[in-house]
């Protein structure tokens, strides 16, 4: 019976150690599987896997394409003008667009008129027939201030050449109203270095020169006599300016073209 029991106790010593390599304990297989996550896992150091690299284009955006293709190449320049010194003194004929009367017009009222003639410097026209003109009404007497008689004080302010407005100064023109025994129209002169002084508003009629100063030197002045108390100059009436400073204007053309 003993020797029974000791040849069991044998086998057992015998094949126990076979039975424990083929086995694997569940500590040792949680381990293992870990180490393996290890391996073929690189987390971050925040415990979250990195996303995986995008792939990006650069498209210039189609836009930006178009903008670059329609841009059209800058035009040159335009080629600036000679300019023309028009000398004090010159004769600045115009007509008026506006009606000025002593008995409607304000001291400081503006008004429109157009050049009668071109103005020409060196056989150069530095300002055409038609070109836009204003000027301001200076002064305002009513019949009863001055002998009796309505005056009018004109100034030029500006000219437009070459579709720009160039700023003048000029004399004034002085009208006064003549009274019930002076002749129907007619100039008389006034002021220094008065030339020769032509022109009447003959029978009222739209249109006749006023003031048309010939020669003249600074300081010239026109005034005008007409029949009546008030004073009133209608559109189409022509008036003399004469220029008081030099002033540059562009050469648009020759006088001979």
């Amino acid at each position: 019976m003993k020797f029974g029991i000791h040849l069991l106790l044998a086998g057992v010593l015998a094949f126990g150690p076979l039975g424990c390599n083929k086995s694997t304990s569940p500590d040792e297989s949680v381990s293992a599987n870990t180490a393996g996550n290890e391996r073929t896992e690189q987390p971050t150091k925040s415990g979250k896997r990195e996303p995986a690299a995008r792939v990006t284009e650069r498209t210039t955006p189609k836009d930006r394409v178009d903008n670059k293709t329609a841009v059209a190449e800058p035009k040159p320049a335009p080629r600036a003008r000679a300019m023309e010194t028009v000398p004090a003194s010159t004769a600045v004929t115009v007509t008026l667009l506006d009606t000025v009367s002593t008995d409607a017009s304000k001291e400081g009222d503006k008004f429109k008129a157009t050049l009668a003639e071109p103005i020409v410097v060196n056989g150069k026209v530095v300002a055409e027939k038609g070109d836009k003109v204003n000027g301001t009404v200076k002064t305002v007497e009513e019949p009863g201030r001055v002998k009796g008689r309505a005056r009018l004080e004109l100034v030029l302010n500006d000219i437009m050449s070459g579709n720009q407005t160039y700023n003048v100064s000029t004399e004034p023109f002085i009208a006064v109203a003549g009274s019930s025994k002076d002749r129907d129209a007619g100039i008389i002169a006034g002021g220094a270095g008065v030339g020769a002084i032509i022109g009447a508003v003959a029978g009222g009629k739209k249109g006749a020169a006023v003031g048309a100063i010939i020669g003249g030197g600074s300081g010239t002045t026109a005034v005008l006599v007409t029949k009546g108390k008030q004073l009133k100059l209608e559109p189409e009436t022509r008036v003399n300016f004469v220029l008081k400073d030099d002033v540059k204007l562009p050469v648009l053309r020759s006088a001979n073209s």
